[in-house]
């Protein structure tokens, strides 16, 4: 199962069956003021990937160069700090894999729906580097 699969509107999100993903969903849904239900916005595909024993988030990114690669784990090691929450990072040429889950509760939080986030974004603004 993918992030974006679980990330849509309530009436369209099937159950996980995982009680604490499930609730976390259902709070992420209850933070948004009812008036922007009906914006015409959709969720772009993510990559992220729901993996079990313990419940985790997954992604590789792959990188055509060694500057960009360098730039998103300095990115990422960096937010990792300021949040005081760490994932799994394996490099295997220029290929980096994170897995992250919030380990006092065995499970994916806020904190790692954010991580990912950033991932994306960061992983989106090497793009922009010249070769």
């Amino acid at each position: 199962m993918r992030l974006s699969d679980l990330l849509v509107e309530k009436k369209n999100r099937e159950p996980t069956g995982m009680s604490s993903v499930d609730t976390l969903l259902e709070n992420i849904g209850s933070n948004f003021p009812e008036k922007f239900d009906n914006l015409p916005v959709s969720i772009s595909s993510s990559e992220w990937e729901i993996l079990e024993s313990p419940t985790r988030l997954a992604r590789s990114f792959e990188f055509d160069n060694f500057k960009k690669l360098k730039y998103f784990i300095n990115e990422l090691i960096s937010y990792q700090e300021l949040k005081n929450h760490h994932s799994l990072i394996n490099i295997n040429s220029n290929i980096i894999t994170i897995e992250t889950y919030t380990h006092d509760v065995n499970n994916v939080t806020n904190l790692d729906i954010s991580l990912s986030k950033f991932c994306d974004e960061v992983y989106d603004d090497t793009r922009f580097f010249s070769k």
